[in-house]
């Protein structure tokens, strides 16, 4: 097994608020990571750049587990919502 090292993210990456800066990147085994920097400075102990980096598949599941979830409910809430107004149409108005 040959040793790599992770890829750093460029000049395109995003800066939050923070300091923190996240982006893209190919990762030693040809995946796509989401990865996120930091550098942290302590003083006279010096200053290191903290790197975290996760398999960006798993989170582009979990996005599209939460979009069918947000589908789901929106669809249910305009039934209610329609059933509701039909409801309300057929009963309230009646006296009309």
């Amino acid at each position: 097994m040959r040793a790599s090292s992770l890829a750093r993210l460029g000049d395109n990456a995003l800066t939050s608020f923070d300091g923190t800066r996240h982006g893209y990147v190919i990762g030693p085994e040809d995946q796509r990571l989401r990865m996120l920097e930091r550098t942290v400075d302590l003083g006279e102990d010096g200053r290191f750049l903290v790197v975290t980096a996760g398999d960006a598949q798993e989170i582009d599941d979990e996005l599209r587990s939460f979009d069918r979830a947000l589908l789901f409910t929106f669809a249910m809430l305009a039934m209610v919502l329609l059933f509701t107004t039909m409801f309300q149409v057929r009963f309230g108005l009646a006296p009309l």
